[in-house]
Order: structure tokens, then sequence, then C-alpha cells
């Protein structure tokens, strides 16, 4: 074939396009008469449910988004009231150590003797409640000096 078939064929491919397009417009333009002006109800009722959906699911994700937030602020609360009893519970702790510093001349610590008491305590079957307020110690210091007294203990036996 040569290149006039060639333009002969793309010339009637681009009339029947044109044709095509000329036929899809004048139906626009047809149905378009037809219509009656205005809205069409339907679509309207269809766009005002979308709508009410939409606004229901905002709705909902900002009463979500609030109660996040107030969970969070529940949170950051309780983490700042737990860090204000820990810095009480390390500057008493702090107290308790320059208490019980070493006295060079008996070579033991002062407050040994209620260390040993409360390991005494412990093994007669009283409560760390009951300990700390026998002993005037807090009640962590007393877990501590039993926790320590269990690892020594456990330590000796390997």
């Amino acid at each position: 074939m040569s290149q006039q078939v060639f333009f002969m064929i793309q010339i009637l491919a681009d009339i029947a396009l044109l044709a095509v397009i000329v036929f899809f417009i004048y139906r626009i333009h047809d149905e378009s008469r037809r219509r009656p002006a205005g809205v069409d109800p339907r679509m309207l009722a269809e766009f005002r449910k979308l709508l009410a959906e939409s606004q229901n699911g905002s709705a909902s994700l900002v009463q979500a988004m609030d109660e996040g937030k107030k969970a969070l602020k529940e949170i950051s609360r309780a983490l700042d009231e737990k860090e204000y009893h820990l810095r009480k519970i390390i500057e008493q702790s702090e107290v308790q150590l320059g208490k019980a510093a070493p006295n060079p001349h008996a070579g033991e610590f002062p407050g040994e003797t209620g260390f040993a008491e409360a390991v005494r305590m412990a093994r007669r079957g009283m409560s760390l409640k009951e300990i700390s307020k026998h002993l005037g110690l807090p009640e962590g210091e007393v877990s501590l000096i039993l926790d320590l007294d269990r690892r020594r203990s456990e330590a000796a036996r390997s």
C-alpha cells in the first residue's frame, strides 16, 4: 500500500470521528432541553443525606478527639503526680543515706541494727507495713532492705 491509501484512510477515519462527535453533541443538547429547569429532587435528597452523614461522622470524630485529649490530660496529671512522689522518695532516701554515713570509730553503719531488725521481723512473718511502722522507716526502704537481704542470701547459696 502506498502513502496515498493510508492518507485516504486517515481522512475517512477523521470524518467518521467528527460525525460521532457531532451526533453526541446533538444528543446532549436534546437531553438538556427535555429536563426541567432547576435541581433534581432525587439528587438533592441524596446530597442532603450525604451531608447529614458527613456531619455525623465529623461530630463523632470531634467527640473521639475530645475524649482522647481528656485521657491524655489525665495520664499527664498521673505521671506528674508519680514524678512528684518519686522525687520525695529520692529526697528521703538521700536524707537517710546521710544519716547512715559510716562511723569511722565503730566500723559499721549506725542504722545497721535497724536493718538487721527489719530482716528478723520479716522472717517472723511481719508485713512490710508493720515493719515500716515499727522501725519508723519508709516502706520503700524496708522493701529495699529485704530485697538486698534476699539477694545476699541467694548469692551466698551460689
